[in-house]
């Protein structure tokens, strides 16, 4: 099946006509992506879709509580007089008996009066087909079985249910059970009861028949009883929904218009005034450090060359002491050279070389001395070249470092805080979110009354059927295998434990390719896959478990919050891809609960494989401009819906939203 095109007319948020084409223009590019922001009508176009094929039952999410008279009312544009009410055309291609053909499916409602009035044409191959229009609800559930259509029309929501380890198995053996039909096995098996239960009381007596019958009407009664609480409870399920969606946007409206930032004020604030005590106590660190030595580093190289001169002074000082030393050696030598009567000739000799000796020591030594630096300067200098200034500097290094970050950190406070918004500005945001919230939580409450009154209720008729099984057995415990009504007693139960047997095996059966088909998904999705070798599913329990190659069990409550939304999304590959009908696929806010980590995964291996159609329905958060190039080898169209406040309208656009 290819859908084809889609026409809007006045319906919803879309006033006037409004086409889309949703043929992929090859098979190598199945998808088509409508992007648009909230509010602009993707979820119109996805109810649209299934209200225009299933009528009554459609599974629109807009629809909540409201019955479908109240729902079709209400879908209609406001702009648009009711009398005059809304259209949804939808043409697809389809294989009939190996011969392609064209449907054409046309259904407009308005308001007649206090009711609305529907109708619905059906054309093949630009033809009326007066028999398909008037059998079209039978046709339908034989192309797309209602009970099979959340396999190919789903929205993030459904990801997120079976991504919940809480519902994730409740919502698996319904799909099962809707895939393979059990629910006419069930219905087949409760007739053969009653068809027993009307056959063996031909046989009591008047008296006793009342008290079956009574006890019969008991049943009936509380039958009633718990489909009224069931459906009390699908309401409330419905509503926190509804009220789960609503928080969700408030959230967002929240967030956007400042409101995290607006809880963090408080803890800002702390933050600001504790960063702002370091940079006081480390501003009076350096002024106290300042005040010592630390200002000589701006004249290091002077206190070198400093330290230079006095090693110089300090030289030359030694010199003349050494030339004093020598002097008075000298004269002791002339002395000795005299006492023993040496040749003149050898003491004019020696006298001229030592005199030469200390003249060259003298002029080598020559150096002017300015300084003239005591001992104890000498050593404080020494000191203070060679470790006081390098620990100041080092000191004065990491407190200037310190102080840098506490400033840039202040000052990132100070810009956030002045982004702020004021309380009043958010006040109806908040007011409306704790609404939202007491609302979600008072749905949540009656959800769970009505569930647990349901779940009584069930159990009570269970034991009144027991009862009233067990009068009837002591009703006809006289042989009556050779009548008639016996031997159709007999081949009732014989079938109800025949279908009980093909159902435990249809199960067990389908439970294996499932898990198949779910690591097959698993493995494409998840990087770290190849370390599953196989997936379980409980055909009792209807969980999920994972076999690792050395055999241990995983169950999917140790999975990331990441990987059970893989396994939400391998699951609906898989019961899609074991229904074994080629439909096209529907996908509303494909990415919105899933995190950014696993995304690419999808968009990589998922979308582009989930069918030989797939309509993605996105925002620009989901898929942006990166996933959008990783997904753009497989887009055959791409549509950008936009709400035009002029008209009241949303617009059908050619190209993403970029």
């Amino acid at each position: 099946m290819i859908l084809e095109r889609l026409t809007l007319e006045n319906f919803g948020l879309f006033r006037g006509p409004h086409t889309i084409e949703l043929a992929p223009p090859s098979a190598d590019r199945p998808i088509v992506l409508v992007g648009g922001l909230n509010g602009s009508g993707k979820t119109t176009l996805l109810d649209a879709l299934q209200l225009v094929l299933f009528g009554k039952q459609a599974n629109c999410s807009n629809r909540g509580t409201l019955s479908y008279s109240e729902f079709l009312a209400r879908s209609i544009h406001r702009s648009t007089d009711p009398r005059g009410g809304a259209a949804l055309k939808l043409s697809f291609r389809l294989f009939t008996d190996g011969v392609e053909r064209i449907y054409r499916l046309h259904r407009h409602f308005r308001l007649s009066g206090a009711e609305v009035a529907e109708t619905v044409e059906v054309f093949r191959d630009d033809q009326f087909d007066p028999m398909l229009t008037e059998r079209w609800q039978e046709q339908v559930e034989e192309l797309i079985p209602s009970r099979l259509a959340d396999l190919f029309f789903f929205d993030g929501d459904r990801i997120e249910g079976l991504a919940d380890v809480g519902s994730s198995a409740a919502l698996l053996q319904r799909a099962v059970q809707s895939l393979l039909g059990l629910d006419l096995v069930d219905r087949l098996a409760i007739d053969l009861s009653v068809l027993e239960k009307k056959k063996k009381l031909n046989r009591a007596s008047e008296s006793d028949r009342v008290k079956v019958e009574e006890a019969g009407v008991e049943i009936a009664d509380l039958e009633r009883h718990a489909e009224e609480l069931l459906a009390r409870a699908a309401e409330f399920d419905r509503e926190m929904e509804n009220y789960r969606r609503r928080l969700d946007e408030l959230d967002a409206r929240y967030h956007e218009s400042g409101g995290s930032l607006y809880e963090r004020r408080k803890d800002l604030e702390s933050q600001q005034r504790t960063i702002g005590a370091d940079v006081t106590v480390t501003e009076d660190l350096l002024r106290d450090l300042c005040a010592g030595a630390t200002p000589l580093l701006l004249i290091r190289g002077l206190l070198n060359d400093l330290e230079r001169q006095d090693d110089v002074e300090q030289r030359a000082e030694e010199a003349q002491s050494v030339a004093k030393l020598l002097l008075q050696r000298d004269h002791d030598l002339y002395h000795q050279l005299s006492r023993i009567r040496a040749p003149q000739q050898v003491v004019d000799e020696v006298e001229r070389f030592l005199t030469n000796d200390r003249a060259e020591r003298i002029v080598k030594t020559a150096s002017p001395a300015y300084l003239k630096l005591s001992s104890a300067a000498r050593r404080e200098l020494r000191i203070l070249v060679a470790r006081s200034l390098e620990e100041h500097r080092a000191e004065g290094s990491a407190l200037c470092a310190r102080y840098d970050d506490l400033k840039t950190s202040l000052d990132e406070i100070e810009r956030t805080l002045e982004t702020i918004p004021e309380p009043e500005a958010l006040v109806q945001l908040i007011e409306a979110r704790a609404k939202a919230r007491a609302s979600l939580k008072v749905a949540i409450d009656n959800h769970a009354t009505a569930q647990a009154e349901y779940n009584r209720v069930r159990q009570e008729i269970e034991a009144k059927r027991h009862k009233q099984t067990a009068l009837i057995e002591r009703l006809v415990e006289s042989d009556f295998a050779s009548e008639d009504g016996g031997r159709v007693v007999q081949h009732a139960m014989l079938s109800r434990q025949t279908l009980e047997k093909f159902r435990v095996a249809v199960v067990n059966r389908h439970s294996e390719r499932l898990g198949s088909l779910i690591l097959e998904g698993f493995r494409k999705l998840h990087r770290k896959a190849s370390l599953i070798a196989s997936v379980r599913v409980n055909p009792n329990s209807f969980r999920v478990e994972f076999v690792h190659a050395d055999g241990s069990v995983v169950l999917p409550e140790r999975l990331s919050a990441g990987e059970r939304q893989l396994l939400a999304c391998s699951m609906l590959w898989a019961l899609a891809r074991a229904s074994g009908r080629p439909l096209p696929v529907v996908i509303d806010t494909p990415l919105g609960r899933l995190d950014g980590r696993h995304r690419g995964n999808l968009v990589k291996h998922y979308y582009p494989l989930a069918s030989h159609q797939v309509i993605l329905l996105s925002t620009d958060k989901e898929i942006d401009a990166d996933l959008y190039d990783e997904l753009r080898p497989s887009i055959g169209r791409a549509y950008h819906l936009r709400y035009d406040d002029a008209t009241k309208s949303s617009v059908i656009e050619q190209g993403y939203l970029w």
